[in-house]
């Protein structure tokens, strides 16, 4: 009985733990299905663009490799969001990620 107890006690916490992951994932096409623009006043859906995946070094003063200055390469990926309005198909806003962040320290 105190062995079925655990395992349920276990199933239970793996499935709290995987609602948890999926909720910003449902929040994130909810604000994408419900959108008002604001500049043809119609309620509709944003259109995304195409991805652009851009390349920056920046010098950082220290990270978990040194705490001496060197610098990072960021790997970023930004997406331009569109009113999906065929008449308006204005700018909405820019999304951005960071895909990787590359430690240059040579130490």
């Amino acid at each position: 009985m105190k062995k079925t107890k655990k395992l349920l006690a276990l199933a239970l916490a793996l499935m709290l733990s995987l609602s948890c992951m999926a909720m910003p994932a449902m929040a994130m096409e909810n604000e994408a299905r419900s959108w008002m623009c604001t500049v043809c006043k119609v309620s509709t859906s944003l259109t995304p663009g195409t991805p652009v995946i851009t390349r920056t070094t920046r010098t950082v003063g220290g990270c978990w490799n040194t705490n001496m200055t060197h610098t990072h390469t960021y790997n970023t990926q930004s997406t331009d969001y569109f009113c999906a309005n065929k008449k308006c198909n204005v700018l909405v806003q820019t999304r951005t990620i960071t895909l990787d962040d590359i430690c240059n320290f040579r130490g």
